[in-house]
């Protein structure tokens, strides 16, 4: 049997969505094959596996120094690097720097939804694994005074500090195992400009997006030409229904286990 590793990292700014995926995709492929996880990337230990599977927030150099050895395979997520690889499964771009390219707002995924998608009457909040700017609770309020609904503050597990908050209609969560039933509920969402943002548009929810660094910047405007959803700053907060403008014909990361 082939042996697999997937590597991820991130820091307290960025990167905290590609480890979730990618720990939630280990724990969907570990059942059937044989597979490591790891956070701390060691070039040294690369040619011990079969295939490489990468979900990084940025691909630059993320092979040097490393020689590919023969039969190796390198597969990577939402890739946007310069070196050849095998395959990219991608939420939204193709890379030509990829042999094969699996394209599908699907691929946010990996766990099946189980539950029946029920749209109650909060909005939520999630600006990703943290909320650099601190901008959750001016958010919230902002909401609460242009749409008398309730707001759900979910905050990811880099916000160290708790929030207390008296204003009733505001409910902070921390990190909840259960963030995916949350946001198939929701009535409407604002968050960031990266992995939430992609999962709230597979969703079909009315969303608007504050970018919190330019590369998330120069992804909401890529999305915009193709989705229906705003974008920008605390002061033009505004949503649209949700409205697709594409048709995406690649399905799921189910593949993964066909190609290991």
């Amino acid at each position: 049997m082939k042996f697999s590793l997937i590597i991820t990292n991130y820091n307290q700014k960025y990167g905290y969505g590609h480890y979730n995926r990618s720990k939630r995709l280990y724990d969907y492929l570990k059942k059937n094959v044989k597979i490591r996880f790891t956070s701390k990337p060691n070039k040294n230990e690369y040619k011990n596996y079969d295939n490489l599977i990468f979900d990084l927030p940025d691909y630059k150099n993320f092979l040097k120094g490393y020689k590919v050895r023969r039969g190796q395979k390198i597969i990577a997520l939402d890739y946007n690097g310069k070196e050849k690889i095998d395959i990219n499964y991608a939420i939204f771009s193709k890379s030509k720097n990829a042999l094969l390219n699996y394209v599908s707002l699907e691929n946010t995924f990996i766990e099946k939804l189980k539950f029946k998608k029920k749209n109650r009457q909060f909005s939520l909040i999630a600006l990703g694994g943290y909320d650099r700017k601190k901008e959750s609770l001016k958010i919230a309020k902002n909401i609460i005074k242009l749409f008398n609904i309730k707001v759900l503050i979910v905050y990811g597990p880099l916000n160290k500090k708790k929030t207390c908050i008296k204003e009733k209609k505001i409910k902070i969560i921390y990190n909840p195992k259960n963030f995916k039933k949350i946001q198939s509920e929701c009535k409407f969402a604002v968050t960031n400009g990266g992995l939430t943002l992609k999962e709230m548009l597979s969703l079909k929810k009315s969303v608007f997006a504050i970018p919190q660094t330019p590369a998330e910047k120069k992804l909401c405007k890529k999305l915009k030409k193709h989705f229906k959803f705003n974008y920008g700053n605390i002061s033009n907060l505004k949503f649209e229904k949700f409205k697709s403008k594409t048709n995406l014909k690649f399905k799921g990361l189910e593949n993964f286990k066909k190609i290991l």
